[in-house]
């Protein structure tokens, strides 16, 4: 065992491990005949100190005030960080919001092909005229908000959802 720990070790420091790898199977012959069989994979590993890095830039749409804007994922190994920024203008049936500005920044976490979020968001509202006094949280500067995602080959697809107003954000984008 530690001869072949030593092995791997110092090929490992060339920079790519080879290998051929034979692993047994059951096979079944017309259900009747159960033999095992060897079969033979030829693998390359390459061993290297380099981070496995993606970035990935999104178009985005928030539905609640019909926002549209960007955000840019910086992945590095199984981990990564996020940047997000929108703009939209809330209609209501008797009043609006005009310029929200929406500012986010958070972590990510990857798994084998889908991502999960969580972060702050930074809220920015111009001029409104409502009908009503609005509840307060609605105009709160900072807030919590999570968020999921999949890969789908060179595309991914994100939502994030602001917990406190219950905002989301709708993301595709091209993974390079």
């Amino acid at each position: 065992m530690k001869k072949l720990l030593l092995i791997s070790s110092l090929l490992a420091l060339v920079g790519s491990l080879s290998a051929q790898t034979v692993v047994r199977t059951k096979m079944q012959y017309r259900d009747s005949v159960t033999f095992d069989a060897p079969v033979v994979f030829n693998s390359t590993v390459t061993v290297s100190d380099e981070p496995r890095t993606n970035n990935t830039l999104y178009l985005s749409f928030q539905p609640t005030d019909l926002g549209v804007g960007m955000r840019y994922d910086r992945q590095i190994n199984d981990c990564g960080l996020y940047y997000s920024v929108s703009y939209g203008n809330y209609k209501l049936t008797n009043g609006y919001i005009d310029n929200h500005v929406k500012i986010a920044i958070g972590g990510l976490k990857y798994t084998h092909s889908s991502f999960y979020s969580f972060g702050v968001a930074y809220h920015y509202y111009g001029e409104r005229s409502l009908p009503y006094e609005p509840i307060e949280r609605v105009f709160q500067r900072f807030s919590p908000e999570f968020g999921a995602g999949v890969t789908l080959g060179k595309v991914r697809v994100a939502l994030t959802i602001d917990v406190v107003k219950f905002e989301s954000s709708i993301n595709i984008g091209l993974n390079f």
